[in-house]
C-alpha cells in the first residue's frame, strides 16, 4: 500500500460511522486503514468492525488493539511504528475527509516529493453548518536553501498546528524520531512543532479536503469552562513542560539567525501560557511563572546578533523583573500580541 490512514478510536460511537465512511470511501487505490482501539466505554468498535464487514475495503483495514486506554498521543505514535504505507495521513474519528483527499495530497506528492504535504480545512458544527474556512495559499517549498521553519518562523507562511490533514513521509517522521508527548493536552502543538524544525520540503495547498467538527461536550469544552484548581495546576505543568521541550529542541540552532526567530515563537507561547498561569487560584504561581519566562540567552549573547535585539532584550529583562513587575508586563505583552493577532485575522 502507497498510504496508511490512521484513525483512533475512543467513545466516538455517534460519529465513527460518517468519519471511517468517508475515508474507506476514497478515490484512490492504495490504501492501508489502520484502525486504534484505544479501549473506550461506548459501542465505537462494534459500529467499525460491522462497517469493515460490509464494506469492499473491509480486507484493508487493520485492527490495533490497544488492550488498556492510552490516550490520543499513544494511538498516534502506534501509527507511526506500525504504519506499512510510504506516507502517513492522520484523521480523528469524529471529523470526515473528501472523497479525493488522499488522491489529490499523494498525487501532488508525486510531482514534488517532499517531507510533508498539507491542505486545507473547513470547520463545521455537528449540525453542519460551516464556521470557518482554514485556506492555505498554494505553495511549494523547493530545495532552494530555505528550510519550513525558515518560511514558517522568519517568511511569516503560517502552517496550521494540527497533525491531522498533512500527509508525511514516513521515513522523515521515523528517521527524525519525530513522535507525540503521551498524555498531553497539546500534542498537536508539540509535533509540528517537530515537525516545521525538521522538515526541509514541503507543500502547502488551497484544496479544502478535511471537515472539521466541533463537538459539544468535549473535553476541551469541559476545561475551558470548567475552571478547577487541580485541572489548572495539570495544565500548568503541562505547559511549562511543552516550553521547556521547545527551548531544549532548537538549542543546536543556538547561534543561528533562525533560533532567534524560532525563540520569539516560543516565548510568545510561554507568555500566553504565563497569562493563564496568573488568572488560575493554584499555589506557587511564582515558581511556575518564572519557568515559563526564563530565556536561554544571557545579555551578551542577545548583544551579539543584531536580528530582533529589542524584543530580545524584553524578554531577557522580564526574566529578571521582580515578581509583580512580571505579572503586569505579562498582562501587557498578552493583550498586545492577542491584538495583533486578532486584526491579522479579521483582515485575511
Amino acid at each position: 500500500m502507497k498510504v496508511t490512514l490512521s484513525m483512533p478510536i475512543y467513545n466516538v460511537e455517534k460519529y465513527v460511522e460518517h468519519a471511517l465512511l468517508s475515508a474507506l470511501n476514497q478515490t484512490f487505490e492504495s490504501i492501508e486503514y489502520l484502525i486504534v482501539d484505544d479501549k473506550g466505554t461506548d459501542n465505537s468498535m462494534d459500529v467499525v468492525r460491522k462497517l469493515i464487514a460490509n464494506h469492499p475495503r473491509g480486507k484493508d483495514v487493520r485492527i490495533i488493539d490497544h488492550g488498556v486506554n492510552q490516550g490520543l498521543a499513544t494511538t498516534r505514535n502506534s501509527a507511526i511504528r506500525e504504519a506499512k504505507g510510504e506516507y502517513l495521513y492522520f484523521m480523528d474519528s469524529d471529523d470526515e475527509i473528501t472523497k479525493d483527499c488522499i488522491e489529490i495530497l499523494y498525487n501532488k506528492m508525486q510531482e514534488n516529493p517532499v517531507d510533508f504535504v498539507a491542505a486545507s480545512y473547513t470547520r463545521k458544527k455537528t449540525q453542519g453548518k460551516t464556521i470557518e474556512e482554514f485556506q492555505y495559499e498554494n505553495y511549494v517549498l523547493k530545495d532552494t536553501g530555505k528550510s519550513v521553519a525558515h518560511i514558517h518562523y522568519i517568511d511569516k507562511r503560517s502552517i496550521y498546528i494540527h497533525i491531522w490533514n498533512k500527509l508525511y513521509d514516513v521515513k522523515f517522521l521515523r528517521n527524525n524520531e519525530i513522535y507525540c508527548f503521551p498524555k498531553h493536552f497539546n500534542e498537536d502543538n508539540l509535533f509540528t512543532f517537530q515537525v516545521i524544525v525538521k522538515a526541509k520540503l514541503c507543500i502547502l495547498m488551497s484544496n479544502i479536503t478535511y471537515l472539521h467538527y466541533t463537538i459539544p461536550g468535549s473535553l476541551m469544552d469541559y476545561y475551558n469552562n470548567k475552571r478547577i484548581k487541580e485541572r489548572d495546576e495539570f495544565l500548568v505543568l503541562q505547559n511549562i513542560e511543552i516550553i521547556n521541550f521547545m527551548k531544549n529542541y532548537i538549542e543546536t540552532y543556538k547561534h543561528s539567525i533562525l533560533y532567534v526567530y524560532i525563540l520569539i515563537d516560543v516565548m510568545k507561547q510561554a507568555y500566553s501560557y504565563a497569562y493563564f498561569t496568573i488568572n488560575t487560584f493554584i499555589e506557587n504561581k511564582q515558581i511556575y511563572i518564572n519557568q515559563l519566562v526564563k530565556y536561554p540567552y544571557s545579555f551578551r549573547e542577545i548583544t551579539s546578533l543584531s536580528h530582533k535585539r529589542l524584543i530580545r532584550c524584553l524578554f531577557y529583562s522580564v526574566s529578571q523583573f521582580p515578581y509583580w513587575l512580571q505579572c503586569v508586563l505579562i498582562r501587557i505583552i498578552f493583550k498586545i500580541v492577542f491584538l495583533k493577532n486578532k486584526i491579522k485575522i479579521l483582515m485575511r
